[in-house]
């Protein structure tokens, strides 16, 4: 029975021994990871990728709206991105005199405003180029 005993510590003693010496080497980011009890990697939390849309604020009136939609716009649309009035597209037309614009809290146009998650992320007041409006999704 003493012998039964004491093969079995052995043998939990080496194995535990050499799940340690597995370590040697290896960054304090990898152990980290590991549980301490139970020497399995611990879940990482993992994140959502963020909706990321572009509103957009212009009028009839306004001369520097009239080139967006003429010059930026168009290619755009041409590259597949998906411009509509609602907030289901890539960008989202609003016109200021048409649309209720109060909740994006627009003072001046051409405006352009960066959501993420439908969270103010940045704001461009002026004409963008299709490649400025590109540049804006980057994350």
């Amino acid at each position: 029975m003493k012998k039964i005993i004491l093969v079995l510590v052995l043998i939990t003693t080496t194995t535990f021994a050499s799940d340690n010496w597995a370590f040697i080497g290896t960054s304090e980011a990898t152990i980290a990871a590991y549980s301490s009890w139970s020497m399995i990697p611990a879940k990482k939390k993992i994140q959502k990728p963020k909706f990321r849309r572009m509103v957009y604020v212009g009028a009839v009136w306004c001369g520097a709206c009239k080139q967006v939609k003429q010059s930026a716009l168009p290619p755009l649309i041409k590259a597949g991105w998906k411009i509509s009035d609602d907030d289901l597209g890539h960008i989202q037309v609003l016109d200021y005199d048409k649309n209720d614009v109060s909740r994006y809290n627009v003072t001046m146009l051409p405006t352009w405003i960066l959501l993420e998650d439908e969270k103010e992320v940045s704001r461009t007041i002026g004409y963008l180029s299709p490649q400025g409006v590109g540049d804006a999704f980057k994350p």
